[in-house]
C-alpha cells in the first residue's frame, strides 16, 4: 500500500519539476533574455547563485551515474528516459521520474513473486 502512495508523490514531483523551472524559462523567454552568455552570466552573478549552481551540476550528475547504475541492476526499462528528461528540463524531473519508474519496476517483480 505504501509504494502505490510513494509512486504517486514521485507523479506529483515529476509534474512539479517540470512546472515549476519551466514557470521561470517562460518569463525569460517573454523577456527575451535567453542568450547563454547572459544566462552563465546571472547564474554565476554571485556567490550564492553559484552556490546553487554548482550544487545542482553535482546533484544532476550523481544521478545520472546512480540512474544508470540502478537501471541496469534492477533491469529497468526505458531508463534513457528520466536521463533526457534531465538534460532537457532538469533532476526536478529526471530524478522523480526515475524513481516512478523504479517504484513501477518494483511493484512488477513483486507480482510475479
Amino acid at each position: 500500500m505504501i509504494n502505490l502512495r510513494v509512486k504517486y508523490i514521485y507523479l506529483i514531483l515529476c509534474f512539479l519539476g517540470l512546472i515549476l523551472p519551466y514557470s521561470q524559462l517562460i518569463l525569460i523567454l517573454i523577456e527575451g533574455n535567453l542568450g547563454f552568455e547572459m544566462m552563465v552570466t546571472q547564474l554565476f552573478g554571485n556567490r550564492v547563485s553559484a552556490l546553487f549552481a554548482l550544487d545542482l551540476f553535482v546533484t544532476a550528475t550523481v544521478f545520472v551515474v546512480f540512474a544508470i547504475n540502478e537501471g541496469f541492476k534492477l533491469k529497468i526499462k526505458n531508463v534513457w528516459i528520466p536521463l533526457l528528461a534531465t538534460i532537457v528540463v532538469g533532476a526536478s524531473l529526471g530524478f522523480p521520474l526515475f524513481l516512478y519508474l523504479r517504484e513501477i519496476n518494483l511493484e512488477k517483480k513483486l507480482v510475479k513473486k
